[in-house]
């Protein structure tokens, strides 16, 4: 696939994503002030690159590259949301190379998406398993995370 084709689908599944990832900020507009942002799109496709590379990830880094330059009234563009838009974007990327084998190992190496579906699969079965509650919180939500902390433990 050529470079321009590979900027098409990528720009596709950035844009797929942030309509997941900001889906339930009231002001359309925010969306579209995320969508524009250039800085943000391109942190995210650095990572999604280094991924399809197989160089090492740094998750959290780039959730605060973005937390760092997100704009200074923008209140829906927390951890949560970012880690959302970042894990959506890299999801819907997978699908192109789920063919490839080499590259589709790589994105094992990424952290478990985390939706209100799998924070519960994950939070019972460690029940189960460990017959104690895990360090996160049962009724946690994605796009409401402060801080990497609980991301951490949910992916641990």
């Amino acid at each position: 696939m050529n470079e321009e084709m590979k900027n098409v689908v990528f720009n596709f599944c950035y844009e797929m994503a942030v309509n997941d990832a900001m889906n339930r900020v009231s002001d359309k507009g925010e969306k579209d002030e995320v969508l524009k942002n250039d800085e943000i799109k391109n942190i995210i496709k650095e990572y999604v690159e280094s991924i399809i590379k197989g160089e090492e990830l740094n998750f959290c880094n780039k959730v605060k590259s973005i937390e760092e330059i997100k704009y200074k009234d923008d209140k829906s563009l927390n951890f949560g949301r970012i880690q959302k838009l970042i894990n959506m974007t890299v999801k819907y990327v997978y699908m192109q190379y789920y063919d490839n084998k080499i590259i589709r190992q790589r994105f094992g190496n990424c952290g478990a998406p985390m939706d209100s579906y799998m924070i519960q699969f994950v939070y019972d079965s460690y029940l189960v398993i460990f017959g104690k509650k895990p360090e996160f919180r049962k009724g946690l939500s994605w796009s409401t995370l402060k801080d990497e902390t609980e991301y951490n433990l949910y992916q641990d």
